[in-house]
């Protein structure tokens, strides 16, 4: 894949994700300056929490289907086509399960203390774990242009929901049109991916037998693991900030700082997920060791200088972006340019981590996500004192760590 196909598509990926994700930034910043602090931590630890448990109930669902549905179309030696409708269809019950127990829980074990609705959480969660294997699948497909007009939909839905939240001041209702833009995201893209692979290849291959299942759990069985880790990290992290010095102010002001580390990671992310499809279909089709360290290697040095280009911007800009949350959120000119500069420690990590995956080293990826979430939960333990602050310490540190360790895999198994 040359550069220009590679930044072509992820590009296409880019806007996909910005009209669908990136308005819940824009909503961010709306909410922030009509809602009291109060208010606007419970919106975004919904947001987060929802992200955590959608990690658990997806069960690394959505990697697998990445990397099934890039397989549609290429016949492998020795190997049945991928079980795509078994697939899908445990995406739905286990995301149901999943539901069903998160509305027997406690209400005291998922709000932390904050008004939020625990059928909400139920919802959210559910949606959202849906929209983690139809990603996967769009994904796979290389459908990126298709997904953007959908993403379109989505975005301009949640901002509708979003001045309808401002105008009455309502931290419910902001969270009820996140809902909704999801469900909107889900529908498009299900359409999209049942049209690519046909209704009638979906229905025929419609029967679930034990080969398929644990076929895909022979490979999502790992990826749950990391994908549970990964998506706790965060949401622990923010437990930390809430419990510690600041209290509910200093986790809003976290979750603000978060929003900017991930945006940065937005273009790394891309191409990490534009690239996977291919190293599996390199690996699949048996090409050889150079041409796939080539595009590693390519995937990793386009992630860096994406995210340290945005992080140049966001040093120039900082004192702007913190104000436009309003004065209530000060926190030095630096607050934001920290999270993003912690983000270029990430960024080549998605990457080469998706080469170890695609080349059977699941469970070494699973032991460095182990180790990234203990460095990440140790540092914000020990920066505590610092508030908010915390957030980006932590990250920078947990990245810097996960980044070296993943290096030095790729190199032993000559993937770099």
């Amino acid at each position: 894949m040359t550069v220009r196909n590679l930044a072509s598509n992820a590009l296409w990926a880019l806007l996909s994700h910005i009209l669908s994700r990136g308005s819940l930034m824009v909503s961010a910043i709306v909410l922030a300056r009509s809602l009291d602090s109060l208010s606007f931590a419970a919106y975004s630890y919904f947001q987060i929490t929802i992200s955590m448990l959608a990690a658990y109930a997806s069960m690394g669902l959505g990697v697998t289907a990445s990397r099934f549905f890039a397989e549609v179309g290429i016949d492998i030696a020795g190997r049945e086509p991928p079980p795509l409708s078994t697939l899908c269809c445990l995406a739905v019950v286990l995301a149901g399960f999943a539901f069903l127990v998160v509305l027997g829980l406690p209400s005291a074990w998922l709000n932390a203390g904050l008004p939020v609705p625990r059928w909400m959480l139920a919802l959210g969660m559910f949606l959202l774990a849906l929209g983690v294997m139809l990603n996967g699948a769009i994904l796979g497909l290389e459908k990126f242009r298709q997904a953007s007009l959908v993403s379109a939909v989505s975005g301009t839905t949640m901002l509708l929901g979003t001045w309808l939240a401002a105008k009455h001041h309502s931290a419910p209702i902001g969270m009820a049109s996140l809902l909704l833009a999801v469900l909107v995201q889900n529908i498009g893209e299900a359409m999209i991916v049942f049209h690519a692979i046909g209704w009638r290849r979906f229905v025929r291959d419609l029967k679930v037998r034990r080969s398929d299942v644990e076929r895909v759990f022979g490979f999502a069985g790992p990826m749950l693991i990391v994908s549970l880790v990964s998506a706790s990290g965060a949401w622990l992290l923010g437990r930390l900030v809430l419990q510690g010095k600041g209290g509910s102010h200093a986790f809003a002001l976290y979750a603000i700082g978060l929003q900017w580390f991930s945006l940065v990671l937005l273009l790394p992310g891309m191409l990490s997920r534009v690239i996977l499809p291919r190293l599996v279909r390199r690996s699949a089709g048996g090409s050889d060791t150079n041409a796939v360290r080539a595009l590693v290697r390519r995937g990793a040095w386009m992630a860096m200088v994406a995210a340290t280009a945005m992080t140049v911007v966001g040093l120039l800009l900082g004192p702007w972006l913190l104000s436009i949350y309003g004065a209530h959120y000060a926190a030095g000119r630096w607050f934001i340019g920290a999270f993003m500069a912690a983000a270029i420690l990430s960024a080549p990590a998605n990457t080469i981590g998706n080469a170890i995956v695609v080349h059977d080293g699941q469970r070494q990826w699973l032991l460095l996500t182990l180790v990234w979430l203990v460095v990440l939960l140790a540092a914000g333990s020990s920066f505590s004192s610092a508030g908010a602050w915390s957030g980006a310490i932590a990250q920078a540190v947990a990245a810097l760590v996960l980044s070296t360790l993943a290096l030095a895999v790729a190199r032993s198994r000559r993937l770099v």
